[in-house]
């Protein structure tokens, strides 16, 4: 590598979490003092391996900030001649213990890997991965400047007592687990019209039957609603902050970027007691869903 620009790639102008997790990891170098440059991947993958497409600047850091897969196809689609001047930097996310072994193979090619939580770290390092791992959490805080509650917009009663359960399909139906948020949330409150249920979702068109299924659950309930509409950030940063509480049993995530958001914003998560989210909530066994291991198939 040689001395030259700091770029940061990533699927900018999406609405994954993958996206607003790249998007602050900007926003964290800008605040730090660095001067990146904010480099879309998405129009990189586009033109296809062997395109030898030119990467902004020259030398210095290349930190790109899609997972492994993605990751590869990008050196694949850029110059070489381009990227082997640049300290290459990964910014990888995994909800497994155990990453597969074509992601310790991918690492090989990068510098140094960074990670959003401890648990990753352990995954990737139980993969095989040799390279240097950090763990750099998402500066979440930064993404939230200026949300503030919004109940009538969101058509919510004043006085109700307000959970939010959200889930992305296109991440895994089975992962987020909405249907056990459900579950619970019926369990816990039946019909009773002083509390509500917002089932937050997206990617359900790629997914109908696991749509379905969630949908089924919330049949005959008065006091669930459910929201499929794509919301951009300021108006999911002011549903979270309109509501009492996030509940999240989710089978693990790689760090739970929406329960840190519900924290800052003054609504608890309840979330299971595994994975990336126990980095900021150990110390809250209170609001911690006791859960057990099991086999992935």
């Amino acid at each position: 590598p040689v001395p030259g620009a700091l770029v940061v790639s990533g699927l900018l102008f999406e609405t994954k979490g993958v996206s607003e997790a790249a998007r602050l990891t900007l926003a964290g170098l800008r605040r730090a003092g660095f001067s990146p440059i904010a480099h879309d991947v998405r129009a990189l993958l586009a033109t296809g391996p062997g395109a030898r497409t030119p990467l902004p600047g020259r030398g210095g850091v290349w930190l790109l900030h899609v997972n492994a897969p993605e990751a590869l196809y990008a050196l694949a689609c850029a110059d070489p001649d381009d990227w082997r001047e640049r300290y290459r930097i990964g910014f990888w996310a995994f909800e497994l213990s155990t990453a597969p072994a074509s992601w310790a193979r991918a690492a090989k090619a990068f510098d140094e890997i960074w990670v959003p939580s401890r648990f990753v770290a352990g995954a990737l390092r139980a993969s095989g991965v040799v390279a240097p791992i950090r763990v750099m959490p998402h500066p979440a805080a930064l993404g939230l400047e200026g949300a503030k509650a919004d109940r009538p917009g969101f058509g919510l009663p004043a006085d109700a007592f307000c959970v939010l359960a959200a889930g992305d399909f296109d991440s895994s139906a089975t992962r987020k687990n909405l249907e056990g948020a459900i579950e619970a949330f019926r369990m816990a409150f039946g019909e009773d019209p002083g509390a509500h249920l917002i089932v937050k979702t997206q990617g359900g068109a790629s997914h109908p039957r696991a749509r379905s299924r969630a949908e089924a659950a919330c049949a005959g309930c008065a006091n669930i609603r459910w929201l499929p509409d794509t919301l951009d950030k300021g108006r999911l940063d002011s549903l979270i902050a309109s509501c009492d509480l996030v509940l999240s049993p989710h089978r693990s995530e790689g760090f739970g970027l929406v329960l840190a958001e519900a924290f800052l914003l003054g609504a608890p998560a309840l979330a299971t007691g595994y994975s990336g989210n126990l980095d900021f909530m150990a110390d809250l066994p209170e609001l911690l869903i006791a859960s057990r291991p099991t086999p992935v198939r």
